[in-house]
């Protein structure tokens, strides 16, 4: 396989989201994370193992060559690395009908999941509006009517699942960055 070997350690990022790039990488041997930032969130997309590859968009486009997520190594791993004009002189030969073709996917491919990670994110932000809403709207209804189903439980068996299900609520809050009111 025409290419480069690289050794990465765990920890080492190979790329980040937004970078420019030239290359594509065969993993030989390892395991890597591919991940996104949406909302201000990682967003892990995939792990990927020896014989898997990434970073074929950035060869592929015609116009832009950025980025389109951060890649970090998991494990001990060995990548094969493959520039632009590896892959041209490889692909040499083939056909510009299928060339074009092969461009044509990777571009609707990457608006697809662009498009799939802001629905994510809209999705994401309702889930959390409206569990903000049943919260406000619904705490004095849920107050009032959890005491009447807790009767056959003994005095310490509902301090504990009160005190579970406030250890719940605030792991919430602090999962989805939801306020607490005073």
């Amino acid at each position: 396989m025409p290419g480069t070997l690289k050794v990465f350690k765990p920890g080492d990022v190979v790329f980040t989201e937004g970078s420019q790039g030239q290359t594509s990488y065969y993993i030989q041997k390892g395991a890597v994370e591919v991940s996104r930032i949406a909302g201000g969130k990682k967003t892990v997309i995939e792990k990927l193992s020896a014989g898997q590859s990434f970073g074929e968009y950035a060869l592929l486009r015609e116009n832009n060559s950025t980025r389109s997520a951060t890649v970090t190594v998991l494990d001990d791993t060995v990548l094969v690395e493959i520039s632009k004009s590896s892959l041209e002189e490889i692909l040499d030969g083939v056909p510009d009908f299928v060339l074009s073709v092969i461009k044509s996917l990777v571009t609707k491919l990457l608006s697809a999941q662009e498009s799939h990670d802001c629905l994510r994110q809209q999705l994401q932000e309702f889930h959390l509006d409206r569990l903000t809403e049943i919260l406000k709207d619904k705490e004095d209804s849920l107050l009032q009517k959890f005491p009447a189903r807790l009767e056959k439980y003994s005095q310490k068996e509902r301090r504990e699942m009160v005190a579970y299900l406030d250890s719940l609520v605030t792991a919430c809050r602090e999962k989805y960055n939801i306020p607490v009111e005073d």
